[in-house]
């Protein structure tokens, strides 16, 4: 079947196993979301069967690592319906976050599989994103100068928010994204081909510029963050470019903030700002999505709740019921009629399952962390900060887009913590 493919192409058949193929094509499909996602995770699982793979299962529990956090998370949520009153609810919670006992399950269970194969699953994720930034631009460019109608910023250039995300939530992707460039960066300071180089270069400008236009705060803020990270492990373990990478850091950054001040984003943070400091000013019945005053009343809420129910939450099931019945004490018809959640994973688990969720949670990111520095292994550290600081400022774990990409990578970065897509012989 393969006599006429290229040799490049015939090798890559050959070593390449289906659970590596079907994991690549999951993550390339990640920023596009929905039923794709979904089918994608449908074959994988059918492929563990055909494969025999569930005989490779037995050393799993034996591990001594972060995997078996998601177990525990799992378990919690399912205790959590023994006291929840709308056990519908519950029962649809534990069945969207299947995936983190799913994932770890099908990832150790092929590990030997897939371990010679990363760059294959990498490379899926960064030409994924890639492919989802050039047709945001064009669709985002069609709306705005051909059909002349923008939702959002209708002085701007470009379009802003959901015009350049028509595929997936701003916060999400953004997410996605921060964690493609980190791998890009990596790719760049390792290859060894100066043509590979300058296409990573191309593919991390394309990158940058759509992060940018997502205009996601929490994205920004968390980025900036390990980017800074990365660029201290840099500039330390190359004695070298210490200076030229001092100098540069400090051009970059200045170049940020001038072009970040004239993003509608920023304004937006100064608010939150003046927010936090005169909270006596704050108008919760504002309607508009991105009012920092209602995200701000919806945590206060929440940490009334949890102060009614410190150790075991409400149950799994009611975090958004016992929210809105807060949101009626309160007097807030806005929200109430918003629905609006927490915004904040850490308090939305708190809300379900008390002190104990919480601990379960913040295990997920303590351990993989400490991993990290203890394998140095900065994709691990920079996954988990990445995630992390973006559950401060969303739910990120209350939809799918959220939930399958931490527990896809949680599990990936955590059996191969060398992962990257530098396995590739760039030299």
């Amino acid at each position: 079947m393969l006599t006429n493919q290229p040799k490049f192409l015939k090798d890559f058949f050959n070593r390449i196993s289906s659970t590596t193929l079907l994991l690549g094509l999951l993550v390339g499909l990640l920023p596009f979301g929905g039923k794709p996602v979904v089918w994608t995770i449908l074959a994988l699982i059918v492929d563990f069967f055909l494969t025999k793979s569930y005989r490779n299962l037995k050393g799993l529990f034996q591990l001594k690592q972060p995997l078996l956090w998601s177990i525990l998370y799992y378990c919690c949520l399912a205790v959590g319906l023994f006291w929840t009153a709308n056990f519908k609810s519950g029962c649809f919670e534990l069945e969207q976050k299947l995936t983190f006992i799913l994932f770890p399950i099908l990832i150790y269970s092929a590990k030997d599989r897939i371990a010679n194969q990363l760059y294959w699953i990498a490379g899926s994720f960064i030409f994924g994103n890639l492919l989802a930034c050039i047709l945001a631009i064009g669709i985002g460019f069609y709306c705005k100068h051909l059909q002349h109608f923008s939702y959002v910023n209708p002085d701007g250039w470009l379009p802003y928010y959901n015009e350049f995300s028509p595929f997936l939530h701003v916060t999400y992707w953004s997410v996605y994204l921060s964690l493609a460039i980190l791998l890009v960066l990596q790719w760049i300071e390792k290859s060894k081909s100066n043509l590979i180089r300058m296409s990573a270069f191309c593919i991390l400008l394309i990158f940058t510029i759509s992060l940018y236009y997502l205009s996601s705060k929490g994205a920004w803020f968390a980025f900036g963050i390990v980017l800074v990270m990365y660029w201290i492990k840099i500039i330390s373990s190359n004695q070298a470019i210490r200076w030229f990478g001092i100098g540069a850091f400090v051009l970059l950054t200045t170049g940020a903030i001038w072009v970040l001040k004239n993003n509608p984003r920023i304004v937006f943070i100064k608010q939150m700002v003046y927010d936090l400091q005169h909270s006596e000013n704050i108008n919760p019945e504002y309607s508009s999505d991105q009012n920092n005053g209602q995200r701000i009343y919806s945590l206060k809420a929440s940490i009334h709740v949890i102060q009614r129910h410190p150790l075991i939450g409400v149950g799994t099931g009611d975090a958004e019921d016992s929210l809105l019945a807060e949101y009626a004490t309160m007097k807030l018809e806005a929200l109430y009629h918003k629905k609006l959640n927490s915004h904040n994973q850490f308090a939305t688990t708190t809300l379900q399952l008390g002190l104990i969720g919480f601990v379960s949670l913040v295990g997920f990111f303590f351990i993989l962390f400490f991993q990290g520095f203890l394998w140095k292994q900065f994709t691990l550290i920079g996954f988990v900060a990445i995630v992390g600081i973006n559950c401060l400022f969303e739910s990120m774990l209350n939809a799918q887009a959220g939930i399958v990409f931490f527990a896809l990578f949680y599990s990936l970065l955590n059996m191969f913590p060398n992962f990257s897509i530098c396995q590739i012989k760039t030299e």
